[in-house]
């Protein structure tokens, strides 16, 4: 799935056209979120910090594939966060709720720590434990500045199955715990902006160029989108913005993006 935050009505289109895309499925309903200008693609979605969010469609088992056995895929996203952030646990993408522990089954891409860490979680659900988690050090989200974060996880990995960087720097990892990934779907469908549905832990600040993938993006990859600084567009609004032939070409049925 991928969402370019071009303004429109709601819902913001998944702008995939892969042949693995979720399709309208994929689509986010808006509430409250309003479109800007600022970011290096000249248009983002703006989050109030108070009651501004994306709900993926209505599905709570099109990501599944984030949390069960076998899970590996990638989320990357362009973020401007103010600071200090109005809430903690303020969700980027989640598909679980926002307890730390006592979790219900899914997936968490949340703030931390007034705004400057990043907490991403794969959860069983219950009292059992996460199957993975991950927090960042603080400051890793280091100013109200544009910049341009991938998680990545495989679940195969003996260790260091959680991977986080930031401008395709300041690498941190995570490893997974012993416990066995749920089987069940998530706990709600995929929330962009909020953690939980009625919750108050909000994103304050704007997000662009957010994609989920179905696999681990390889480093020359993750610096291609970087591209120094300036973005790459995964599409422009009616084509795959790279020339046929690199490693996004979606001819190469490894390569599917999701």
């Amino acid at each position: 799935a991928y969402w370019k935050f071009i303004n429109s009505a709601s819902p913001l289109p998944n702008a995939s056209e892969s042949s693995a895309s979720l399709t309208t499925n994929a689509d986010a309903v808006i509430s409250g979120m309003t479109f800007g200008t600022a970011s290096p693609f000249g248009t983002e979605g703006v989050f109030d910090g108070s009651n501004d969010q994306l709900t993926i469609g209505t599905s709570t088992s099109q990501f599944d594939f984030m949390h069960k056995a076998g899970a590996e895929w990638t989320v990357c996203f362009w973020l401007q966060q103010n600071q200090p952030a109005s809430e903690t646990d303020a969700g980027i993408f989640n598909t679980s709720d926002s307890a730390w522990f006592n979790q219900n089954v899914g997936m968490n891409i949340v703030t931390l720590g007034s705004g400057t860490k990043l907490r991403m979680n794969v959860n069983k659900g219950g009292s059992q434990g996460d199957v993975a988690y991950l927090v960042t050090s603080v400051d890793y989200i280091p100013d109200q500045a544009w910049h341009f974060y991938c998680v990545t996880y495989d679940h195969s990995l003996g260790s260091n199955n959680f991977k986080i960087t930031i401008d395709t720097d300041d690498l941190e990892q995570g490893t997974k715990s012993g416990e066995t990934p749920s089987t069940s779907s998530a706990f709600q469908a995929a929330l962009i902006g909020q953690q939980t549905a009625g919750a108050d832990a909000w994103v304050d600040g704007s997000l662009t160029e957010m994609s989920v993938w179905n696999r681990v993006l390889t480093s020359g990859e993750i610096d291609d989108l970087w591209n120094e600084g300036d973005g790459t567009a995964i599409y422009t609004p009616t084509a795959l913005n790279l020339p046929n032939g690199t490693i996004f070409n979606e001819t190469d049925t490894y390569k599917y993006f999701m």
